[in-house]
């Protein structure tokens, strides 16, 4: 029944569209022509909203383009060539929000779309798509006669996080015929410069803008950031409503992040302090079906505990059992996360059990030693990198490497371990460096030289 009175409401959404889009009226000839437009995009995105939570990003699509084509002044909205010059200049402040706001929706949509077709040989096509689209909208803002008569903007708040987002994941083809990292820096240095006056949105933008850092190796500038969005980021304050307006808490996410940069900086006891901190200030905050930014908070202060022996290890393994394993059992959570949860509990019984056996641990054995068991998909090892700072390989790598030493396992079970862990290492040495010798991440580059170094000590002694 509801499919088919949705199928039923799609086409009156275009013809709602059409007859004000249409109309024999100026498009700036009246405020009731005007307010009919806003009216019927409002009943539109009521729809849209529906095929969202339906999670059906097509459907979705047309009712964006239903909306964006009530403020043509002819013809049909198009995604390659969008609004001519005098249909920009007739919007006023409201049109504007919903246009930039339906064109930010379509940009995610998009997105989605491309994420439910990563085995589609033309899933480039959606994504170059969700790319242009929220350059798209982000530029008319930039321009837009009625900007100035905004009294709120935080409406395009959230097409500067997609972007950068949207970016971080690599483009084939940037926007504004920029490099890659000209796009991304200029996208973050504009959220800080509109956020000035509103202070978790501010928060939020510094956040990124330390991530974006991140990404290039400019790791004390991106800790510098950071320092600076310490001074406006309350987590008891502002974690529910960024995570309202952006999905998750970003400063959050990106403050546990910083405990790895300042590892590989050398500042650790700074970093044991703030992870003090996020366990006793952040994390509270977040909700416990907050599956992929508990696992985010969690691992790279997991990561460093685990590498400070004694109470230490005791304590991330507790972490890592209340804030990852307990909230996503029997869910489903998200991909990278719910995939990390078997390889860092294993190093963490490991270095927690002083080399004597723990109760699974023969299970765990046969588990790295089944070729046959598809441990995590092969996206997984760049994304990771990219947004978290690791390979997939390097964390499989050391499990390896804790397994080996364990008493419980035996001279040849060790022996086919270390072959193992040589291979991942193998396969995070090709993601980690560039043709030309250079690394993809310091930081990732880092955890596999400290692995790496553990595999030759296994050996010499």
């Amino acid at each position: 029944m509801g499919a088919s009175v949705l199928s039923l409401t799609l086409p009156l959404c275009f013809r709602i569209a059409k007859s004000f889009s249409k109309s024999s009226l100026s498009i700036d000839e009246s405020s009731e022509y005007s307010s009919g437009r806003l009216k019927a995009a409002e009943s539109s995105s009521i729809m849209g909203d529906l095929f969202e939570k339906m999670e059906k990003p097509d459907k979705a699509l047309e009712i964006d383009k239903c909306i964006l084509t009530l403020f043509k002044s002819d013809d049909e909205y198009s995604w390659e060539t969008g609004y001519n010059s005098y249909e920009k200049r007739s919007m006023g402040p409201k049109e504007l929000e919903v246009v930039i706001s339906t064109l930010i929706d379509s940009a995610r949509h998009w997105n989605d779309l491309y994420l439910s077709r990563l085995s589609d040989p033309y899933k480039e096509d959606t994504r170059n798509l969700a790319i242009l689209t929220c350059n798209y909208a982000l530029n008319i803002f930039k321009e837009a006669h009625a900007k100035k008569l905004l009294k709120d903007r935080s409406f395009v708040f959230p097409g500067y996080s997609l972007m950068v987002a949207l970016l971080k994941g690599g483009a084939s083809m940037p926007p504004n015929k920029q490099t890659l990292e000209e796009a991304e820096n200029e996208v973050a240095l504009s959220f800080v410069e509109e956020t000035s006056f509103q202070q978790y949105h501010h928060g939020r933008s510094l956040a990124m803008k330390a991530d974006m850092m991140r990404k290039y190796g400019r790791y004390e500038d991106a800790v510098s950031a950071l320092d600076e969005m310490k001074l406006v980021y309350e987590p008891s304050l502002h974690t529910k409503v960024i995570s309202r307006d952006y999905v998750t808490d970003h400063c959050a996410e990106i403050l546990a992040a910083s405990v790895s940069w300042l590892c590989y900086l050398g500042r650790k006891e700074e970093a044991l302090r703030l992870c003090d901190y996020i366990i006793e200030c952040v994390l509270p905050e977040i909700g416990e079906r907050d599956f992929l930014s508990l696992g985010v908070i969690v691992y790279p202060i997991c990561l460093y505990f685990k590498d400070q022996g004694g109470e230490r290890v005791t304590q991330a393994l507790e972490l890592y059992e209340k804030h990852v394993i307990q909230p996503t059992e029997g869910e489903k959570g998200h991909p990278i996360v719910a995939n990390l949860i078997v390889p860092m509990i294993i190093i963490l019984n490991c270095r927690s059990s002083d080399g004597e056996a723990y109760d699974s641990i023969k299970d765990d054995i046969a588990y790295m030693l089944n070729e046959e068991d598809e441990k995590y998909p092969a996206w997984f090892e760049a994304a990771a990198v990219s947004y978290i700072d690791f390979a997939f390989s390097t964390i499989y790598a050391e499990v390896c490497l804790c397994l080996s030493r364990m008493d419980a396992c035996g001279e040849l079970e060790s022996d086919t371990l270390i072959k193992e862990g040589y291979r991942y290492l193998d396969i995070s040495e090709t993601t980690l460096k560039r043709g030309d010798g250079s690394v993809t991440s310091a930081v990732a580059y880092s955890y596999y030289t400290r692995v790496l170094s553990g595999f030759k000590e296994t050996e010499t002694n």
